[in-house]
């Protein structure tokens, strides 16, 4: 399994260090982002004057951010904060840890109401109630450190999930000052849980900004946006008005087809199958037909090898396994001549090539045959004449 990239760096310089938050924030449910913990041994591990803080995060666990925060508070270092896209929730509540911060005209903070799930009694969801209400009360404080705005205009601002560009962050006091755009990648799978996110920052937008390492999300909106000539030329004499009435139906239909192509698809394959039959391989044949995936072809060669390893068996049983003394009646026909003589794999080749009687009787099989006579040879085989 390929190591995770972790969702901050801390690169330690002389004097100074530079800390990257570029993703979420804590462990999601796939077990992705890394919480506070190895970030604070980190962190306290920086024995320097000033730290660079750049984030890019869409937030996360409110309990990571709240310890994360608390520990760059408590680092003597002096912080300095930047807003590389967007500083979402939780890492709005990081960036309160900074003594200066820094946000390009092109990027984004949102504030908002921290939220959180529970199942069970009233009782149960009334402790999560204050549970939240205490958390809320932390992070007001944290953006009261920088914003002189009244804690009920914060507390308004929060439930109503306001995105600031990074002159009204300025201008609210949650930014120190506004400095030259950077190229940014700020779209993240989280934005489609919040309610107020700018077009900007979504594929409907012409920034349409992606994730930094991750391919462009191509969508239809996306090329009608940057290339309306390509998708002239390909929706050409299609009825746009007839398939947006019918979508469903088309849809329906489609599903449908493809289900009925599929299964005369595998009806077809098991029928290839079946003819491959053979006797003496009933279960194998049954296997394959219903593996889903064998093809004629292949039930054909795995047939044929069974059937080989099976002769090869039953061959090694007649030279090898067989009694002392078997009774059996003669193979050679009436009318053959004295070949006795004859080297025993010469003498067993010229009977099998006149005898069509023999090569049934081993149902095609000379290596069969040629141990039978070996046997015979060996004397472990007594021969009655017919």
């Amino acid at each position: 399994m390929p190591k995770m990239k972790p969702w901050y760096t801390i690169t330690a310089k002389k004097n100074n260090a530079e800390i990257f938050i570029y993703d979420q924030i804590g462990k999601d449910f796939f077990g992705e982002g890394v919480a506070a913990k190895p970030f604070v041994s980190d962190l306290n591990k920086l024995n320097v004057d000033a730290i660079d803080l750049y984030i890019n995060s869409p937030g996360g666990n409110v309990f990571d951010g709240n310890a994360i925060y608390n520990a760059l508070l408590r680092h003597p270092a002096k912080i300095n904060g930047f807003v590389d896209g967007v500083a979402i929730s939780a890492a709005s509540v990081i960036l309160m840890a900074a003594d200066k911060i820094s946000m390009p005209e092109n990027s984004q903070m949102m504030i908002h109401d921290p939220s959180g799930m529970v199942i069970g009694t009233a009782a149960d969801m009334q402790k999560m109630i204050e549970e939240l209400e205490r958390i809320k009360t932390g992070m007001v404080s944290a953006y009261q450190r920088h914003s002189d705005l009244e804690e009920n205009v914060i507390v308004e601002m929060m439930e109503n999930e306001t995105w600031m560009t990074a002159s009204e962050a300025l201008e609210w006091g949650f930014a120190t000052d506004v400095i030259e755009p950077v190229k940014i990648a700020a779209s993240f799978e989280a934005f489609k849980y919040f309610n107020n996110v700018p077009e900007s920052l979504t594929v409907s937008g012409k920034t349409n900004l992606t994730k930094e390492g991750d391919s462009m999300k191509i969508s239809l909106e996306l090329i009608q946006n940057e290339h309306p000539e390509i998708v002239s030329s390909i929706l050409a004499g299609v009825d746009l008005d007839y398939i947006r009435d019918n979508l469903p139906d088309i849809v329906d239909q489609l599903q449908a087809d493809g289900k009925a192509e599929g299964a005369e698809a595998e009806r077809k394959r098991i029928q290839a199958v079946r003819e491959q039959s053979m006797p003496g391989h009933d279960a194998l044949i049954e296997e394959m037909m219903f593996d889903g995936q064998t093809t004629g072809e292949q039930a054909a060669v795995k047939i044929l090898q069974a059937e080989k390893k099976q002769r090869e068996i039953m061959a090694a049983n007649i030279e090898k396994d067989a009694p002392d003394i078997i009774e059996q009646p003669s193979t050679d026909n009436a009318d053959s001549v004295n070949d006795d003589h004859l080297p025993i794999d010469k003498r067993c080749a010229a009977r099998w090539e006149k005898s069509k009687e023999l090569q049934d009787e081993f149902i095609g099989d000379f290596d069969a045959y040629l141990a039978y006579e070996k046997a015979i040879d060996a004397g472990r085989v007594k021969v009655l004449n017919k």
